[in-house]
């Protein structure tokens, strides 16, 4: 593979490891020279940037989530936060609390909708029970 074409390199732990799998470290655009006794070293090819978000907002007027996808996630927040979003308006001010990007529409489309569901929203209180507390405390 040619110098240009690689994005990111994955280093794999030195065979002596005590770990059973290969463990991968990722160093996202950028060749790094890196010497580690006994271990291999490869350089993978990896897809541009992951645009699509998935990003979680909780409300300090009802303390209730509102969750939502998007491509640019600063004009989104941009827009919630000055009220021009008729969904989260009534319900002012809002808090970032949370965020995933995906290299693919469909997965992150696909986990909005899950964390919309009952299911979903019980996994968010149990994947950021110290950062609602903090939020409501």
């Amino acid at each position: 593979m040619q110098q240009s074409e690689a994005r990111c390199m994955a280093v794999k732990c030195a065979e002596g490891s005590t770990s059973h799998a290969p463990m991968f470290f990722l160093f996202p655009r950028r060749e790094t020279k890196l010497s580690f006794s006994r271990s291999h070293i490869m350089v993978l090819h990896m897809p541009a940037k992951l645009k699509y978000c998935v990003y979680v907002l909780l409300s300090q007027k009802d303390h209730q989530f509102y969750i939502g996808y998007t491509t640019d996630l600063k004009r989104r927040l941009t827009e919630h936060f000055h009220g021009q979003s008729a969904a989260t308006a009534p319900r002012l001010p809002f808090q970032l609390i949370f965020c995933e990007y995906y290299l693919s529409e469909d997965d992150a489309r696909r986990r909005e909708d899950y964390f919309k569901t009952t299911a979903g929203k019980r996994t968010l209180k149990l994947m950021l029970v110290d950062t609602l507390h903090q939020a409501k405390g």
